[in-house]
């Protein structure tokens, strides 16, 4: 069943080339885990949190990196995997 992971907090990037650089990573990750999980998860960035929703009965997670979200929904998925109907 999905869980909450740990957020483990880090040191905010202080200048803008570092804000640049995290949000362009950010952005990459949101788009590997929607291209790999997509169909079966929502995937969003907010509140300083990675968060994935499935899209059957709606249990979600949020977790402070891409790569716990990864390991959870890989887990979540293990044990359960989404419903996926044709022509949705």
């Amino acid at each position: 069943m999905i869980r909450v992971g740990q957020h483990q907090p880090t040191d905010p990037p202080q200048t803008p080339s570092e804000r640049d650089h995290v949000a362009r990573q950010r952005g990459h990750d949101l788009a590997n885990l929607r291209g790999h999980w997509g169909e079966a998860y929502e995937i969003a960035w907010g509140n300083g949190m990675f968060g994935a929703e499935r899209r059957d009965n709606h249990a979600s997670v949020s977790t402070g990196t891409a790569a716990q979200l990864r390991r959870l929904i890989r887990e979540d998925y293990s044990a359960n995997p989404v419903r996926r109907e044709l022509g949705e």
